[in-house]
């Protein structure tokens, strides 16, 4: 297939795919974490609106402003979605990103706003009826590519995005199909290291969670929510990617925007040509006999090392083309035409090294100890001076000494000077470069500049809390100081929905409840006999105790396991109603209530 074919027929899945971890994998830091920070609130949001509307019992009562704020943080989330796709746009196209701006920031959350709401509504209809659902997701997508262009708007955008979802459908089914399968991949990879961090907790440090006392803890919808958060966070940065690249190629079917890219990164092999040929030029006119020959060879070597020569060679015949394009205008025939001139005036008076300073230059590198370390040694001559044994030994002292003192300070120099460069290397990786001013007049507002300088201050806060509390306990260190211990008998909160009857053994469930009796508190005392009637039930293996596990669930669990034993099964079921109508429908606990729960009680533990 031609070069044009292939350009119209787009690239392959796996291709663009490659292309876009490259470009993810040399992009700097700051835009994986502009990313981020609008992904990251909108997963955890969603994480804790899914868990309360799970589980909370009075969760009807917000649920409608809880969803308000879980659709706002979803626009948070697109919004920055579009601010990162042009950055990378802006990277492909070796243009510099432009700078963000409140305006900038508004439209393109005006423009998410408008357009992206509707896709989750037909998004899960297209993939129902699973034909339209290719196009529709990659509309959504580019909408995401185009809404944070420079003077866009939603119509526009709308028009750009429904074009280029209609465009190269074998590539865009492609991709869907092997980044389903990667999605799939990694979510098994999230699912397997998740279900093992607890037993490993286990293992390392003897914490039992629930997960390790259930196998089946994992099945339910929070974790699965969890994994499917998490691997979204993962997989929607290469998602972006791919797409902004299907658009950025999409467009340059008409722009050429493609080839100018290509050829800004031919631009250093065309250089490194000219700088080959103003050097074999040079060379060749310098070969001249005479005194001319030096002095105009130094000017030219001047001259021509200003040419950058890149480190890459020219990757193919493309090159060679762009080595003839870009030769107009990139040839330093000034240079060349200054070289020639030069040659022809001949040699500059007083322009060369005297013979006498170049010998003294000559001696003095080569008495340094890295040149004469092989040399054979010489006798020292004698001393001339007259100086003695003990004068002589004393100035050996002094210069050695002399010799520390500069090495001590040269090094205290080099460190300091290496400090300056980490800070300054610190201080561009935060800040960044400083924002260069529009043409129109000032510099706009940089939000991006203002969020990392608001985060190197508080990493700077950060270090100076660790310094102070570092210093205070540097200061209150002394002798170990011997304190009394005493057994402290600990009582549980009855009133804690977490608490479980493996807390405490049987007989110290029924201590605390007579001794509630005593107190007056009933309907705690009701609580502590049930307690100990599950406690009685799990030592005879009758039941498993566990956190997640519900009065019902020990009541099926119970009729399972205990079949031949139909008054036990009687007694527990009406205990377990007597204590859901008091514990959680609130009625009033009275003494003859609790009396004959205790009956009931009695009977349990005489079968």
């Amino acid at each position: 297939m031609s070069p044009k074919d292939s350009r119209r027929e787009g690239a392959g899945a796996l291709e663009l795919i490659e292309e876009a971890v490259h470009l993810l994998r040399v992009s700097p830091l700051a835009l994986p974490g502009s990313y981020y920070l609008g992904s990251l609130p909108f997963v955890l949001g969603f994480l804790y609106f899914w868990a309360d509307m799970s589980r909370g019992s009075s969760a009807h009562k917000h649920c409608a402003s809880s969803a308000f704020a879980v659709a706002l943080l979803f626009l948070w989330m697109k919004t920055w979605q579009a601010l990162f796709a042009q950055r990378l746009k802006a990277q492909i196209s070796g243009r510099p990103a432009a700078p963000l701006t409140v305006s900038r920031f508004a439209r393109a959350a005006l423009i998410q706003t408008i357009l992206q709401p509707s896709g989750l509504f037909l998004l899960p209809l297209s993939l129902v009826i699973v034909l339209p659902f290719g196009w529709t997701y990659a509309f959504y997508q580019s909408v995401t590519a185009f809404a944070a262009e420079e003077g866009a708007k939603a119509k526009s955008v709308f028009q750009k995005a429904l074009k280029q979802a209609q465009l190269w459908p074998r590539q865009n089914h492609l991709l869907l199909g092997v980044l389903l399968l990667f999605g799939l991949a990694v979510f098994l990879d999230l699912a397997v290291g998740l279900t093992t961090v607890p037993s490993l907790i286990k293992r390392l440090f003897g914490i039992e969670t629930a997960f390790t006392r259930s196998r089946w803890s994992f099945l339910n919808t929070t974790f699965l929510a969890t994994l499917c958060g998490l691997t979204y966070l993962c997989l929607d940065p290469l998602i972006k990617a791919v797409y902004l690249l299907r658009c950025f190629y999409g467009e340059s079917l008409h722009t050429g925007e493609d080839l100018r890219a290509e050829l800004k990164q031919y631009m250093p092999a065309a250089r490194a040509g000219v700088a080959l040929l103003a050097i074999i030029v040079g060379n060749g006119l310098a070969s001249q006999p005479g005194a001319a020959g030096s002095q105009q060879r130094s000017n030219i070597e001047l001259r021509t090392s200003s040419i950058q020569v890149p480190t890459r060679p020219c990757l193919g015949p493309c090159s060679m083309l762009s080595v003839g394009c870009w030769m107009m205008d990139v040839l330093p025939w000034k240079n060349l035409r200054e070289n020639e001139r030069l040659l022809s005036t001949g040699p500059t008076p007083n322009s060369g090294i005297a013979p006498a300073d170049l010998d003294r230059s000559i001696d003095r590198v080569l008495s340094r100890r890295e040149y004469n370390w092989r040399l054979p040694r010489e006798k020292g001559a004698e001393d001339e001076t007259g100086k003695g044994f003990f004068a002589a030994f004393i100035d050996g002292i002094v210069e050695t000494i002399r010799s520390w003192v500069r090495a001590i300070g040269s090094a205290i120099k080099t460190g300091l000077n290496r400090l300056a460069d980490l800070i300054d290397w610190l201080r561009e990786k935060v800040l960044g470069k400083r924002a260069t001013t529009r043409d129109g007049g000032g510099a706009s507002l940089d939000w991006m500049v203002f969020l990392r300088a608001l985060i190197l201050i508080l990493l700077v806060l950060a270090a100076v809390a660790v310094v102070v509390l570092l210093v205070r306990a540097w200061k209150r260190r002394g002798a170990p100081r011997e304190v009394s211990s005493e057994a402290l008998e600990l009582v549980p909160d009855l009133s804690d929905e977490n608490l479980t009857a493996s807390r405490l053994p049987e007989g110290d469930w029924l201590n605390l409840a007579r001794e509630l009796m005593g107190q007056g508190d009933l309907r705690l005392a009701l609580r502590a006999f049930y307690l100990a009637s599950l406690a009685h039930l799990a030592q005879r293996d009758l039941i498993r105790v566990a956190k997640f596990k519900s009065n019902r669930d020990y009541e099926q669990e119970l009729r399972r396991r205990a079949r031949g034993l139909p008054d036990l099964q009687a007694a527990f079921g009406e205990n377990v109603g007597i204590f859901d109508r008091a514990w959680y429908g609130l009625h009033d606990v009275t003494g003859e209530t609790l009396r004959h729960f205790q009956l009931n009680f009695e009977k349990i533990r005489s079968c």
